[in-house]
């Protein structure tokens, strides 16, 4: 366990695998309870594990002894985060759907799936 502790900080990829169970296990909580973070929340969460997912990679490839081994697969991640990024890119763009906010009687409203029909559950205060 001192270990763990130990590497923890040093090691980023860890640090963003915790991050992700603790925001998963936060987004089941609140859905269990019909409640949901507000978009910007969202993609907040989806940069930092993005980042801390390919600065991690970065950082353990960085850390390969063999200089033709490290090299080549650093050149390798590059080469793969480039040709995947117009894709993720594309994902990202039409799976954009954002949220409405609307008030009727005094309460706020957050809708995100369907504009014609309010939710009661998810009432914002």
């Amino acid at each position: 366990m001192e270990k763990i502790k130990r590497y923890i900080p040093r090691i980023i990829i860890l640090d963003t695998i915790i991050c992700l169970l603790i925001i998963t296990m936060l987004f089941f909580i609140l859905h269990f309870f019909n409640l949901m973070f507000r978009q910007w929340i969202y993609v907040m969460f989806a940069i930092l594990i993005i980042l801390g997912f390919i600065i991690g990679t970065m950082q353990l490839l960085l850390k390969i002894k063999r200089k033709v081994i490290k090299i080549s697969s650093i050149l390798i991640f590059i080469i793969i985060l480039l040709l995947s990024s117009p894709i993720a890119y594309l994902g990202i763009v039409f799976g954009y759907m954002p949220e409405h906010v609307i008030e009727r009687d005094e309460k706020k409203y957050d809708e995100s799936e369907n504009v014609l029909s309010i939710d009661e559950n998810k009432i914002i205060e």
